[in-house]
C-alpha cells in the first residue's frame, strides 16, 4: 500500500489503476473475513507457554470480555478515508483488524465528508470515527474533516491515523485538536481504537493506568 502510495505521488499511478488497487484490496479483505491472526510477534512455538506469552493470553481474554455490549454489537467505529482511492482501502483494512479485535466496525466511500454524503450518515450507535489517511494529508484538510465530523457528530471521539508520509509534529499539533493522532503503524491505530473501546469501559491498559479518551 506504501508502495503505492509512492507511486501515486510521483504521478505513477492514475484513478483507474488506483481503483483497481482499492478493488484487490476489498477482495482480499472479503476473504479474510473469517480468518484469526496468528500473532506475528512469537516465531518459536516453545515461547507460547513462556510465562509472558501466557500473560499476553491472559490480558487478550480479560480485554474480549471486558468491551461493553455496545462495542460489541452493532458498528460503533466508522472508518472514514481521506480524498484518495488508497485511503479507501486503508479505511477498509483498519475495520477488518478492528473486527477481528471483537468490536463492530464498517467503512465510508472516499466522498464520505462531502456536503451530499455526510449529511446521509447514520450516525446512530457511532462511538469513534477514524479519518484514515494512506497518502500525505495537509493539517488544512485534516483540520477541515474534523470540523465537518465535529458538526455532524459533535461528542464522538475522534483518531486520525495517518499511516503514508509521516508528518512532523507542529502539523499534528495544528491539525489534530480535539482528536488523537496515530502515525506509526496499523498495529498501533488498531491498538488506540481499543484503549478508546476499554476506557469507556473503565479498563485500565496493560501499564496500568487508564488511556485518556478522546474528547
Amino acid at each position: 500500500m506504501r508502495l503505492a502510495q509512492a507511486d501515486a505521488q510521483r504521478g505513477s499511478l492514475d484513478e483507474d489503476q488506483m481503483r483497481r488497487i482499492r478493488d484487490a484490496v476489498a477482495e482480499l479483505v472479503d476473504d479474510l473475513a473469517t480468518h484469526t491472526d496468528a500473532d506475528e510477534r512469537r516465531t518459536d512455538p516453545a515461547e507460547e507457554d513462556a510465562p509472558l506469552a501466557q500473560l499476553e493470553k491472559a490480558e487478550a481474554k480479560v480485554e474480549e470480555q471486558a468491551l461493553p455490549e455496545r462495542w460489541r454489537s452493532g458498528k460503533p467505529v466508522l472508518c472514514i478515508p481521506g480524498p484518495s482511492l488508497l485511503d479507501e482501502a486503508l479505511a477498509s483494512i483498519v475495520t477488518h483488524l478492528v473486527e477481528q479485535r471483537g468490536v463492530g466496525a464498517r467503512a465510508e466511500q472516499v466522498d464520505a465528508l462531502s456536503m451530499s454524503r455526510i449529511l446521509s450518515w447514520d450516525t446512530a450507535g457511532i462511538e469513534l470515527i477514524c479519518l484514515c489517511y494512506l497518502e500525505a494529508a495537509t493539517a488544512a484538510q485534516i483540520r477541515y474533516a474534523i470540523r465537518r465530523i465535529r458538526r455532524r457528530i459533535p461528542d464522538v471521539s475522534i483518531i486520525v491515523a495517518s499511516l503514508g508520509r509521516p508528518m512532523n509534529v507542529e502539523d499534528v499539533e495544528a491539525s489534530t485538536a480535539g482528536a488523537e493522532s496515530v502515525q506509526d503503524s496499523l498495529r498501533a491505530t488498531v491498538d488506540k481504537i481499543m484503549a478508546v473501546a476499554l476506557t469507556q469501559s473503565g479498563v485500565k491498559t496493560s501499564v496500568g493506568t487508564p488511556v485518556a479518551l478522546v474528547s
